[in-house]
Protein backbone atom coordinates (compact mmCIF):
# COMPACT_ATOMS: atom_id res chain seq x y z
CA UNK A 1 0.00 0.00 0.00
CA UNK A 2 2.74 2.45 0.78
CA UNK A 3 4.06 1.83 -2.82
CA UNK A 4 0.60 2.75 -4.01
CA UNK A 5 0.06 5.63 -2.52
CA UNK A 6 3.15 7.14 -4.37
CA UNK A 7 1.52 6.44 -7.21
CA UNK A 8 -2.02 7.33 -6.74
CA UNK A 9 -1.87 10.91 -7.61
CA UNK A 10 -0.49 9.94 -11.10
CA UNK A 11 -3.42 7.68 -11.98
CA UNK A 12 -5.98 10.24 -10.77
CA UNK A 13 -4.12 13.11 -12.81
CA UNK A 14 -4.04 10.81 -15.92
CA UNK A 15 -7.93 10.01 -15.80
CA UNK A 16 -8.38 13.93 -15.57
CA UNK A 17 -6.23 15.22 -17.97
CA UNK A 18 -7.08 12.20 -20.74
CA UNK A 19 -11.13 13.28 -19.90
CA UNK A 20 -10.27 17.35 -19.99
CA UNK A 21 -7.93 16.58 -23.13
CA UNK A 22 -11.18 15.74 -25.23
CA UNK A 23 -12.94 18.83 -23.93
CA UNK A 24 -12.56 22.61 -25.44
CA UNK A 25 -14.12 23.78 -22.85
CA UNK A 26 -10.66 24.55 -20.47
CA UNK A 27 -8.38 25.61 -23.24
CA UNK A 28 -5.43 26.12 -20.89
CA UNK A 29 -4.32 22.69 -18.37
CA UNK A 30 -1.38 22.13 -16.45
CA UNK A 31 -0.15 20.19 -13.18
CA UNK A 32 1.66 22.89 -11.40
CA UNK A 33 3.63 22.88 -7.92
CA UNK A 34 4.29 26.54 -6.69
CA UNK A 35 1.92 29.42 -6.29
CA UNK A 36 4.13 31.59 -8.79
CA UNK A 37 3.16 29.05 -11.40
CA UNK A 38 -0.71 28.39 -9.96
CA UNK A 39 -0.85 32.40 -11.00
CA UNK A 40 -0.92 31.57 -14.47
CA UNK A 41 -3.94 29.82 -14.50
CA UNK A 42 -8.05 30.94 -13.79
CA UNK A 43 -8.59 27.46 -11.70
CA UNK A 44 -6.72 25.40 -9.09
CA UNK A 45 -7.93 22.31 -8.26
CA UNK A 46 -6.62 20.74 -4.64
CA UNK A 47 -7.36 17.82 -3.17
CA UNK A 48 -6.05 14.90 -1.07
CA UNK A 49 -6.84 11.10 -0.80
CA UNK A 50 -8.85 10.33 2.41
CA UNK A 51 -8.66 6.35 2.00
CA UNK A 52 -7.31 3.83 -0.21
CA UNK A 53 -9.18 0.19 1.19
CA UNK A 54 -7.20 -2.72 -0.82
CA UNK A 55 -10.48 -4.39 0.22
CA UNK A 56 -10.26 -8.92 -0.19
CA UNK A 57 -9.67 -10.15 -3.61
CA UNK A 58 -10.98 -13.68 -1.79
CA UNK A 59 -14.35 -11.82 -0.74
CA UNK A 60 -14.32 -10.52 -4.52
CA UNK A 61 -14.01 -13.65 -6.10
CA UNK A 62 -16.49 -15.20 -3.47
CA UNK A 63 -18.60 -12.42 -4.85
CA UNK A 64 -19.18 -11.38 -0.53
CA UNK A 65 -17.98 -8.22 -1.27
CA UNK A 66 -14.41 -7.02 -0.73
CA UNK A 67 -14.10 -4.33 -2.70
CA UNK A 68 -11.28 -1.93 -3.33
CA UNK A 69 -11.90 1.80 -2.55
CA UNK A 70 -10.36 5.36 -2.53
CA UNK A 71 -11.91 8.62 -1.31
CA UNK A 72 -10.51 11.82 -2.36
CA UNK A 73 -11.61 15.02 -0.88
CA UNK A 74 -10.88 19.09 -2.09
CA UNK A 75 -11.70 22.53 -3.63
CA UNK A 76 -11.64 24.39 -6.67
CA UNK A 77 -10.44 27.86 -6.70
CA UNK A 78 -10.98 31.30 -8.77
CA UNK A 79 -7.13 32.41 -8.43
CA UNK A 80 -7.93 36.05 -9.39
CA UNK A 81 -10.74 36.22 -6.43
CA UNK A 82 -9.62 33.20 -4.19
CA UNK A 83 -12.65 32.21 -3.87
CA UNK A 84 -13.05 28.30 -3.24
CA UNK A 85 -16.13 27.70 -6.34
CA UNK A 86 -16.72 24.22 -5.11
CA UNK A 87 -15.84 21.83 -2.98
CA UNK A 88 -16.05 18.19 -3.57
CA UNK A 89 -15.58 14.63 -2.16
CA UNK A 90 -15.61 11.37 -4.32
CA UNK A 91 -15.31 7.84 -3.55
CA UNK A 92 -14.75 5.02 -6.12
CA UNK A 93 -14.88 0.61 -5.79
CA UNK A 94 -13.49 -1.74 -7.68
CA UNK A 95 -15.16 -4.77 -7.99
CA UNK A 96 -14.08 -7.21 -10.94
CA UNK A 97 -11.43 -8.74 -11.85
CA UNK A 98 -10.55 -12.22 -12.96
CA UNK A 99 -10.55 -14.35 -9.36
CA UNK A 100 -11.21 -11.36 -7.63
CA UNK A 101 -8.79 -9.22 -9.25
CA UNK A 102 -5.49 -7.50 -8.37
CA UNK A 103 -6.30 -4.45 -5.76
CA UNK A 104 -3.36 -2.61 -7.00
CA UNK A 105 -4.59 -2.74 -10.18
CA UNK A 106 -7.96 -2.05 -9.03
CA UNK A 107 -6.86 0.93 -7.30
CA UNK A 108 -5.28 2.17 -9.93
CA UNK A 109 -8.54 1.69 -11.79
CA UNK A 110 -10.33 3.97 -8.93
CA UNK A 111 -7.99 6.52 -9.16
CA UNK A 112 -8.13 7.10 -12.83
CA UNK A 113 -12.01 7.06 -12.69
CA UNK A 114 -12.62 9.43 -9.95
CA UNK A 115 -9.61 12.08 -12.13
CA UNK A 116 -12.34 11.59 -15.20
CA UNK A 117 -15.33 11.80 -12.97
CA UNK A 118 -14.06 15.02 -11.57
CA UNK A 119 -13.63 16.87 -14.93
CA UNK A 120 -17.10 16.22 -16.10
CA UNK A 121 -18.34 17.14 -12.35
CA UNK A 122 -16.02 20.40 -12.69
CA UNK A 123 -16.95 21.40 -16.14
CA UNK A 124 -20.63 21.27 -15.45
CA UNK A 125 -20.23 23.22 -11.69
CA UNK A 126 -18.19 26.23 -13.75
Amino acid sequence: MEAFKHSASGYLITGFMEEMGGHKFYPKLGIVNTKEEAAGYDLIIEGKFVQFDRGSRGARYMGTGGWTNVTVAGTMTETATGKVVVKFRDIKYGKGGSFGGDSMKLLGNNCEEIGKNMSDFFRDVY
